[in-house]
């Protein structure tokens, strides 16, 4: 695994744990967040989303790009745009050291 896919990794490991801390607020179970993610997840698995595939990154695992494009875009489009340019930067930025 090359290292802009291990960046890739640790950014959505980053950013599901955030998303898994904000479902609970002060001991309490916020509801909307868990709708939130489930309608993210049942839109990404029906459409078959998969933004990991975007950047050639397969999984083992049926589904799980599909999934955790689902808890990705729960958030919204801010937070799926900010984590693409986040990547994408990294990206560019990869391609014009070595070019």
């Amino acid at each position: 695994m090359e290292f802009f896919s291990i960046l890739v990794m640790a950014i959505v490991v980053e950013s599901v744990v955030d998303i898994i801390k904000d479902v609970f607020v002060n001991k309490t179970v916020m509801w909307q967040k868990i709708v939130s993610i489930v309608l993210g997840i049942v839109v990404a698995v029906g459409f078959g989303v998969d933004l990991f595939a975007m950047f050639g990154l397969t999984s083992t695992i049926p589904y799980l790009g599909t999934v955790l494009s689902g808890l990705l875009m729960s958030r919204g489009a801010n937070y799926i745009n900010d984590i693409l340019a986040k990547i994408t930067s990294y990206k560019n930025d990869k391609l014009e050291t070595l070019g």
